[in-house]
């Protein structure tokens, strides 16, 4: 029989895949879900990972300091250029690559001012 959580996830529509929460679920190849306790890394992070940890941690701060308008700004000029990520992710992306050169190339295609990421 099914356990509650299963129950829930069908209930809500939720085709979950990966990790989700304490667990991880795929799909068997015929059909059936399968769930089972998140593993713990068995090696401890990288400096690699560390690294990129970091940056995806500081470039969701650094969003959090824009203001409400400079935000939009990214909003707007995502859907202008037919991105098809939100501004947020566009945001996340300058600053994961440290290169701010496509955000200047998208402000001259969108005529959308932006403030760049102060990348270092």
């Amino acid at each position: 029989m099914p356990s509650f959580h299963h129950l829930i996830i069908d209930w809500i529509g939720l085709n979950a895949q990966g990790d989700l929460g304490p667990v991880t679920i795929y799909k068997s190849q015929r059909g059936s879900r399968i769930w089972f306790a998140k593993a713990p890394p068995e090696v401890p992070w990288s400096i690699g990972q560390l690294r990129q940890r970091t940056l995806f941690e500081m470039a969701g701060i650094a969003w959090q300091n824009l203001t409400d308008t400079e935000k939009q700004a990214y909003e707007t000029a995502s859907q202008k250029a037919h991105l098809r990520i939100t501004g947020y992710n566009l945001w996340v992306h300058a600053c994961l690559r440290q290169d701010t050169s496509y955000i200047e190339t998208i402000v001259n295609q969108t005529g959308v001012t932006l403030k760049l990421p102060q990348v270092n």
